[in-house]
């Protein structure tokens, strides 16, 4: 366990300050002093688990603190580093850590990643950390087939593009992959994920997806019908309309996902494609 207070220097002039449980940040931050914090973090965690655990935790911690360092990498012009420096966002990557640790493989490493980096978005709102913060505790509690199936009801359901058919099918194309395990999801599960504060079930809701996307998300596609949209949908976009057909089938429309729910659809959708505003969605 760190001490009281303990000072590192790094990188471009900063210091990272250890004071009890918080970290403090002077000056700029660059990645490399983000990797200091994130070694601070570990030697925090680490006390947790007991000496036998203490090697395997340690190696997941490893494995998904680089993972978050390259992602940081990858944003680094839409990030604040300096938010390291927020007791909420050292707790909240701390509680992750801690889940990402004891899970080890079975976790969501990419999806936890992708959340922590929105986490320190620069156009973030306090409504959004509240959002995502809560998402980071909740995905170590569900498995990768859950998270599956909530990313496969929110491309459906959720996401509207302005494009043609076909540049709409190559998305769906590129997606379909991530979505696959979840059009096996067993239904008995839904009420775990209303438990976990994914979404809520009203099993006589329903609605006609078609309509929906005629009226709203693909009106500039002048299908002039929902019958009309179908087809064209099923004749130009065979990945698109299967993944329709699903929903239509499993009566998703009983389903709704709540803003934890559509933060968790879009950290796994943003393996695929990176750098998607979560705040489309989540304002």
């Amino acid at each position: 366990m760190l001490g009281d207070k303990q000072e590192q220097k790094a990188e471009g002039g900063s210091t990272a300050i250890q004071a009890g449980n918080n970290i403090y940040i002077r000056q700029g931050m660059s990645i490399a002093d983000a990797r200091e914090v994130f070694q601070m973090l570990l030697r925090e965690s680490l006390p947790f688990f007991q000496d036998e655990a203490r090697k395997a935790a340690e190696q997941n911690f490893t494995r998904f603190a680089k993972t978050v360092e390259e992602k940081l990498y990858q944003r680094a012009g839409t990030v604040v580093l300096e938010k390291l420096a927020d007791p909420d966002v050292q707790a909240t990557i701390n509680d992750a850590f801690r889940a990402s640790a004891r899970r080890g493989k079975s976790s969501d490493i990419d999806a936890l990643s992708n959340l922590i980096v929105e986490r320190m978005s620069k156009n973030s709102t306090p409504y959004r950390d509240i959002v995502i913060s809560e998402a980071i505790n909740v995905v170590p509690k569900l498995t990768r087939q859950q998270i599956s199936f909530i990313s496969f009801y929110f491309s459906v359901r959720m996401m509207s593009f302005r494009l043609t058919i076909p540049e709409i099918e190559s998305i769906y194309t590129t997606i379909r992959p991530i979505l696959n395990d979840g059009l096996k999801f067993p239904f008995n599960q839904l009420a775990h994920l209303e438990y976990a504060g994914c979404c809520s079930v009203n099993t006589l809701a329903g609605g006609n997806i078609f309509q929906d996307l005629n009226i709203n998300g693909c009106k500039h596609l002048s299908a002039g019908s929902p019958e009309n949209l179908m087809m064209m949908i099923n004749k130009d976009a065979p990945v698109w309309g299967s993944l329709i057909q699903s929903f239509i089938e499993k009566n998703l429309y009983a389903v709704t996902l709540t803003s934890v729910g559509q933060a968790i659809a879009l950290s796994n959708i943003s393996t695929v494609f990176p750098g998607i505003d979560f705040g489309i969605w989540i304002s």
